[in-house]
């Protein structure tokens, strides 16, 4: 199971935009499961996700959170090892604390591993009902007709498909290409900030395209058909 793909990385110079979770052993992803799936704590991993250093301020302000409990999650992503502070070359505030979040790759995990771990049966619960609340709120009558009266393009789709193997992949790297070329755009909305010539709107998004699980004539992974 993976919490999902994000490219990470406060270099400007990274070109790719997605990269796969990296496998995490079952008690390091237990301890990270429970650290993020905090609801403050999750929307500031989205919030900064694709590594762009960021006030304290700022985070609060796109989270929609006081500055006080974001600095104190904040810290708390730091001690974890998922944010650092961030010292700006030019044009930082040093009245305020910079962070960034630099190579959040996404988590790779195996529930059933971390189930065998003490309490591990609640973290696995708390995530799964963490990521249902996200999905629900995303997916929402009411998240659509928000972005209708905004008068702003979205997209809200899902279904059963029937594809071969080469069309699913075909899928897969059409959409990566156009995820990759999002979160380029984002980086450097993020950058230029009111510099930006054009305003830069918020968006959430999740992927997924993943077999059903019950297929009785699928092929083995190794068969090329």
């Amino acid at each position: 199971m993976s919490t999902g793909a994000h490219q990470g990385g406060a270099d400007q110079s990274h070109t790719a935009a997605w990269s796969e979770p990296v496998p995490v052993p079952a008690e390091e992803a237990a301890r990270l499961l429970t650290l993020l799936t905090h609801p403050i704590r999750s929307k500031i991993l989205r919030t900064m996700v694709h590594g762009e250093p960021m006030r304290v301020s700022d985070v609060a302000q796109a989270v929609g959170e006081p500055a006080n409990s974001v600095s104190y999650h904040m810290r708390a992503l730091e001690k974890a090892g998922v944010a650092q502070r961030h010292v700006p070359t030019e044009g930082g505030d040093g009245r305020e604390t910079w962070w960034v979040i630099p190579d959040w790759t996404g988590l790779s995990f195996d529930p059933a591993s971390i189930r065998q771990l003490p309490g591990g049966e609640a973290v696995v619960a708390q995530f799964e009902q963490a990521e249902a609340a996200q999905i629900l709120e995303l997916f929402s009558v009411a998240r659509l007709e928000a972005t209708e009266a905004l008068g702003l393009p979205g997209l809200r789709a899902d279904g059963p498909l029937r594809l071969t193997r080469e069309e699913a992949q075909a899928f897969q790297e059409g959409v990566t290409a156009l995820i990759s070329r999002a979160i380029e755009a984002s980086r450097r909305h993020s950058r230029a900030g009111d510099d930006d010539g054009e305003r830069a709107y918020a968006y959430d998004y999740r992927v997924a395209l993943l077999a059903a699980v019950d297929q009785p004539d699928a092929p083995s992974a190794g068969s090329a058909s």
